[in-house]
């Protein structure tokens, strides 16, 4: 009733069961939530008037990028700024990519974004898609020489009814492996579906069939598995790696510290990759 008072008009249906706001109400609602997020902003700016680099930083991340990207950045990042915390959460690229917008996180790394409206990406690298199979695989035989990349090639209409292992639906490397048996116009016998990556390739070195991963894992796992990798025909775009944040957001001391370090991370995995690939 005081806030009634205040605004001049009634902000509460009392008469509906439950009670439920009139859109006076619902305007005032969001008018405050809005007030709320400046007082944070500010709150944020004038901390980062002071000395150092401190502060809690909510950051989003596929469930493959934290075990292959985040855990050789984030060290680091924490030993240089102690002072800074961080929130790592879990999800899919569109999730992130939407939580980065209404500012539930603030920072994501995200595949191939969207370019939503008021989000600001930068980019950290780039991954080619390859294809894994054993060294025994009568395939491999198939495979010729590439000169847009190390990697020899194979077609991947050869695998037409053939046994194949790949992730689950709600994550990118399925979207990755639909899309290239639409464009090549086959359909693999999916034998198996699994959540990781990884898990994927141990399935392939058991026999199961062949998969499909990025070249950040095929040099990290060709010393633990006897396996060859092959670039694809029909060719996959590169998938580029990028840190999504709100535009219209200030962005902390802490934040552009963690983009820098992230950003450092992803030049020294292009050099690696590089390097895994001339080899």
């Amino acid at each position: 009733m005081r806030l009634e008072k205040d605004v001049g008009a009634t902000l509460v249906d009392r008469v509906a069961k439950p009670l439920r706001l009139t859109p006076a109400g619902e305007c005032w609602i969001g008018a405050e939530k809005n007030v709320n997020k400046i007082r944070a902003l500010s709150r944020v700016q004038i901390h980062d008037m002071g000395s150092g680099i401190t502060g809690r930083l909510v950051v989003g991340t596929p469930q493959y990028f934290e075990g292959y990207f985040l855990v050789n950045a984030l060290p680091p990042f924490m030993k240089e700024f102690p002072g800074v915390e961080l929130v790592i959460e879990q999800g899919s690229s569109v999730d992130l990519e939407e939580s980065v917008a209404d500012g539930r996180l603030d920072l994501a790394i995200v595949p191939n974004p969207r370019n939503l409206p008021n989000i600001t990406t930068e980019e950290l690298y780039s991954e080619e898609c390859l294809i894994a199979l054993r060294t025994d695989d009568p395939m491999c035989s198939q495979a010729v020489e590439n000169r847009a990349s190390s990697y020899p090639v194979l077609d991947f209409r050869l695998f037409d009814g053939k046994p194949f292992v790949t992730v689950k639906h709600d994550l990118r490397m399925r979207s990755v492996f639909d899309d290239l048996c639409a464009k090549a116009h086959v359909k693999p016998k999916v034998m198996l579906e699994t959540g990781d990556l990884a898990t994927c390739l141990a399935l392939t070195d058991e026999k199961v069939g062949p998969t499909l991963v990025t070249n950040t894992l095929a040099r990290l796992f060709a010393p633990k598995f006897p396996l060859r990798f092959f670039s694809i025909r029909p060719k996959i775009p590169d998938s580029d790696i990028r840190v999504v944040y709100r535009s219209n957001r200030y962005v902390s001391k802490a934040a552009r510290a963690l983009i820098d370090c992230m950003k450092k991370e992803g030049k020294e995995l292009t050099t690696l990759n590089d390097a895994a690939e001339t080899a």
